[in-house]
């Protein structure tokens, strides 16, 4: 299942209202290891991380 940048602000909020990994787990249908990689990464500084940006293509010369 591919998330979405809400899908994953919602899972960190679940996470940080206290909600387990098992229920995080079974709720979401994500892996506990992606869970835990992505929460980790989302961490109150750093929400913007886990955006997707687009990609920069850069012509050759």
């Amino acid at each position: 299942m591919k998330l979405t940048y809400e899908n994953k602000l919602k899972i960190y909020e679940l996470k940080k209202n206290g909600m387990s990994w098992s229920q995080l787990n079974q709720k979401c249908g994500v892996s506990l290891s992606n869970l835990k990689y992505m929460v980790k990464l989302m961490d109150p500084y750093d929400l913007e991380r886990v955006r997707k940006g687009n990609n920069t293509y850069y012509p050759q010369n």
